[in-house]
């Protein structure tokens, strides 16, 4: 059964995958026609792992796997928010704010095993 549940998650992130790839794929050929411009669009590369992250929360068949997509997703955030200074985030005075995140994840990474030793 454990093997079933796993191949169903490794489809769904596949598919995901694939139409991330598509898009990206998309976004680069409008560039090469002079349709979009994105030289100025490398500071989003945190999205990248937020993205990663939405795939795995999406493709997640166990709670351990919505954990590890939610830590990605922080760090992309975090990321993102420092490097284009939204709400005046930097590096210096957001760190606390990675911090939280990663004990939040860390919190509703354990959160199952403590429901299911109480039953």
């Amino acid at each position: 059964m454990d093997q079933l549940v796993e191949g169903k998650r490794h489809a769904r992130k596949r598919i995901l995958w694939g139409l991330v790839l598509v898009a990206l794929g998309v976004l680069f050929l409008l560039e090469q026609f002079d349709t979009l411009d994105l030289t100025m669009s490398w500071r989003f590369w945190p999205l990248v792992l937020l993205v990663s992250g939405l795939v795995d929360v999406l493709a997640a068949t166990r709670w351990k796997h919505i954990a590890e997509g939610l830590n990605q997703i922080v760090i992309g955030s975090w990321l993102f928010a420092c490097i284009v200074h939204l709400w005046g985030f930097t590096f210096t005075n957001s760190w606390p704010l990675l911090l939280i995140g990663f004990g939040i994840t860390v919190v509703l990474g354990g959160l199952p095993d403590c429901v299911q030793k109480k039953n």
